[in-house]
């Protein structure tokens, strides 16, 4: 609880309702939060510091459960589920600079790539791993049959 402004000094800080706003891609997530506020020059005071603020974990949700719109999105989420760029890369057996093509605007989002992150959002948000567990999986080895020589990765199933 903050006591005194860091801004300008003044004793007036309240409590006070504020607005948590996040925008991505031309999207808009909003969030009221109770903080505080200086009376004296309008500094605000956001609660907490870490984690993801409520407009925020808002943005994530939505996010997760509708699909990526841009590179700000894409940029975001990688970020929300908390993968270095190249750790993502390597979980979608692509290059860190088609990434940050894809983060900087600079080419199309492969859209198998944005519902991998949108199902690793979800997965984090639900508090599951499954998502990057399968991905974790297919970036391993194929087994060696007898003999030594590699099993495919291409499986068959008939039902």
């Amino acid at each position: 609880m903050v006591k005194k402004c860091q801004q300008c000094g003044g004793s007036d800080v309240r409590a006070a309702t504020l607005d948590d706003v996040r925008v991505l891609d031309g999207q808009r997530f909003a969030a009221q939060i109770k903080g505080q506020k200086c009376g004296a020059c309008g500094e605000r005071y956001y609660p907490g510091g870490a984690g993801p603020s409520p407009a925020e974990a808002q943005a994530a949700a939505a996010l997760a459960r509708g699909g990526i719109r841009g590179p700000e999105g894409f940029k975001f989420l990688r970020r929300a589920v908390g993968l270095k760029s190249s750790e993502l890369a390597a979980l979608l057996n692509l290059r860190v600079e088609t990434l940050s093509r894809w983060e900087n605007g600079r080419a199309a989002i492969d859209r198998a790539a944005a519902a991998a992150l949108c199902a690793l959002a979800a997965d984090k948000i639900a508090g599951r791993s499954d998502m990057r567990d399968r991905l974790e999986a297919m970036r391993a080895p194929p087994p060696k049959a007898r003999g030594g020589r590699r099993v495919g990765r291409a499986a068959h199933v008939h039902l």
